[in-house]
């Protein structure tokens, strides 16, 4: 099922968050099989339950110490770095220990000031489900990673997205239930569509 969910822009009135859903078969084992999460290809005109974004569900965000910009979803929740006395590469959002999301810049050349050898949260369960490349509005192209992973018995979607620049590599997280997918799904990949370099 192929799905295009729109959102209102302050200049263009439309925005276009595409996702793509796909129902693989079951192994042949005990485990329910996961459902493959795609966004490469855009149908006009289906209906869709997927929540539709607005303008007004992001917060435009320019961080100055890694030069990159990026709108954060409000549904995301508050920073939990806010009260740090100083501002580093590392954005972070939380609502919650299953909703949040972080943005960093790690460097190969300048180790010391940016040197993150385990910049997200690292899960003891996962499963990948997909490898792919999403187009940015600039002409470029930045690489995602969808798992599922899980917090005691809670399922959840995660989604790596590195972006990479010389020796700098650009990276984007996000982690929301999986019974949620339909509102934060969408939420995401906005904000992964429209990451950009200031510098």
């Amino acid at each position: 099922r192929v799905v295009t969910v729109y959102a209102q822009h302050s200049t263009t009135n439309k925005i276009e968050v595409k996702i793509t859903e796909q129902f693989l078969p079951k192994p042949e084992t005990t485990e329910p099989f996961s459902d493959k999460i795609n966004s490469s290809i855009k149908t006009e005109g289906k209906k869709t339950d997927f929540y539709q974004p607005l303008y007004t569900d992001f917060t435009w965000y320019n961080n100055p110490t890694a030069h990159y910009k990026l709108p954060l979803p409000l549904k995301f929740g508050n920073d939990p770095l806010k009260k740090l006395p100083m501002k580093g590469p590392m954005t972070m959002r939380e609502a919650s220990n299953s909703v949040f999301m972080c943005a960093t810049m790690d460097d190969l050349v300048d180790t010391t000031s940016f040197s993150n050898t385990t910049t997200f949260p690292v899960f003891l369960k996962e499963e990948l489900v997909l490898k792919e490349s999403r187009p940015l509005a600039f002409g470029r192209s930045i690489e995602c990673e969808y798992s599922y992973v899980f917090i005691e018995s809670q399922k959840l979607i995660r989604i790596i997205a590195s972006y990479p620049v010389g020796s700098k590599t650009y990276k984007i997280f996000f982690v929301f239930p999986e019974a949620q997918k339909k509102l934060y799904l969408p939420l995401a990949l906005y904000s992964i569509d429209n990451f950009s370099v200031s510098k």
